[in-house]
Formats: C-alpha cells, structure tokens, sequence
C-alpha cells in the first residue's frame, strides 16, 4: 500500500511538472544556415540575397546573424524558446559571443531578437525593439512577414557591418521600410482630412487654433535641432566603436557585389547567449 502511494505521488508530480508540449529546436541546415526558414517565410530572392549577406558578415566580421523562423512554438515561451534556439545553434564565436538571432513563430505571432554578450553593447535591446518597431511590425501586420524579415535581418547587419566598420557585399541593398512609411501617411491624410471638416464646422475654434499655433512657432524660433550624439566605447571584445557622432539608423555599410558568391556549409562557432540581450514583439 506503502509502494502504491509512493507510485501515485511520483506520477502525480510527473504529470504536472512536465509541460505536456515543447517546441523542439529545428534541425539546423548547415546549407542555409542563416536562414533556418522552417515555416517557409522567405522567398528564394530573399533567402539568397540574406545567405549572402550573412555569409559577408562573418567573413569580414566572424559575427553571424540568423533568423530562424517556426510555425508555432507550442505553448513554449517566445524569449526561452529563442535563446534555447541560440545556444542549439551555438552562434557567433564562443570566445567574443558576437551572435545575433531573430526568432520568428508564425502563429504565435511573436518575434525575440537575442543577441550575445559582444554584440548587446552594439545593438541593445532598445535598439533591437526601434528596428522591430520600424522594419518588422508594420509589414507583420499587413501580412507581409517576407518583407518584415527581411529587412529587419538587413537592418541589423547594417548596424553591425557600421561598427565593425567592414564592407558587407550584396545583390539587394535595400533597408527601406515602406510598409511603415506608408501606414503613416494614410494616417496623417486621414487626420487631416477630420481636421479640414471639423475646423470648417467651427470657424471660431479654427481661429483660436492659429493664434495658439502663431505663439507656439514664436517659442520655438531659434531654437536649434539637438542631436543625439554616441560617446566612443569598447564592447570590451577588441573592437572599439569608431564613431565619434551619431549614426543614421537608414544609414548603410551594405555594398553591391558584382556575382552571387558560392553556398558552403557553415555552423556556429560555439557561441552562447549568456549575459546577451534580449527583445521581443507581439503583433
């Protein structure tokens, strides 16, 4: 009876410690490796032109960038699932841990973006969320998750490829966020359109309005744009930032190449996720 008890106790803690379902880390493709697209996201353009540009990094860097997109992660956690993925994959070097991963659950509706230690001084997890915010977000919600990826991927390595201060060579160098821009202007035609018939309605209030938007000019005249500015630093890995000003975030250290390069098996360098960043979105 003793025994029986033991057993029933044992299986109780079995059944509700264990999750009935995890999403398993994919297979890594060594041919594709910085495009583990496992939902089918990317199109052939894309995924070529993101290999390349991936491959050109760590050539010129030894710092990877993989995104890695899923159909669902099955009840696991987006940001423990990612760096699971992360420390799976063993990317970036494990002496610098200078890895990036972007993280992709279709269903879910969930991006992480995971970086290790010697690139969370480059790309920090409020930088990681401005480029979610501005390259990735807009697309994912007209549906448009190919061109969000993409250009998300681009924006990164771009920022990388500038501190790092290498050339990246590409076929496609486009990082421009269009489906954001435009979400934008159809707002700002739609508010202005409500105000032209709202201001046309009420005349008095219109005339309130300019003189209130006269003396707010007046305050502002002569006051000079402030520019953010970045003090230089050392990520503390042997590379130093080289800028003594502000960057660009549109700005670009992705060239042209002249021919395709050739597709060779790569892997990770052993890199770890310790101590990184790490910076999620939901849409």
């Amino acid at each position: 009876m003793r025994t029986l008890m033991v057993f029933i106790l044992f299986l109780s803690f079995t059944l509700f410690t264990t999750p009935a379902f995890a999403a398993d880390v994919p297979t890594l493709d060594e041919n594709n490796f910085f495009v583990q697209d496992h939902a089918d996201i990317f199109s052939d353009s894309n995924r070529d032109d993101l290999l390349e540009i991936g491959q050109s990094l760590q050539d010129e860097s030894t710092a990877q960038v993989v995104v890695l997109t899923i159909d669902s992660l099955d009840g696991d956690p987006a940001n423990s699932f990612a760096v699971k993925a992360f420390d799976h994959y063993g990317i970036g070097e494990g002496d610098v841990n200078n890895g990036t991963l972007i993280m992709f659950a279709e269903d879910d509706h969930e991006i992480q973006i995971i970086t290790g230690k010697g690139i969370e001084k480059i790309i920090s997890d409020e930088r990681a969320g401005e480029i979610l915010d501005e390259y990735a977000i807009p697309y994912f919600k007209e549906g448009q998750y190919d061109d969000g990826l993409t250009n998300t991927y681009k924006q990164i390595v771009a920022d990388l490829a500038d501190h790092y201060n290498v050339t990246v060579n590409a076929d496609d160098t486009s990082v421009e966020p269009e489906a954001a821009e435009q979400g934008i202007a159809d707002k700002g035609i739609g508010l202005i359109d409500k105000g032209k018939t709202y201001f046309s309605d009420h005349p008095i209030i219109s005339i309130g309005a300019v003189i209130v938007v006269l003396f707010m000019l007046k305050g502002f005249l002569g006051g000079g744009r402030r520019r953010r500015r970045y003090n230089n630093y050392d990520d503390g890995y042997g590379y130093s930032n080289r800028r003594n000003r502000g960057y660009s975030r549109n700005r670009s250290s992705i060239s042209r190449s002249s021919g395709s390069s050739s597709r060779r098996k790569t892997s990770g360098g052993g890199g770890s996720s310790s101590g990184g960043g790490s910076t999620g979105r939901k849409w």
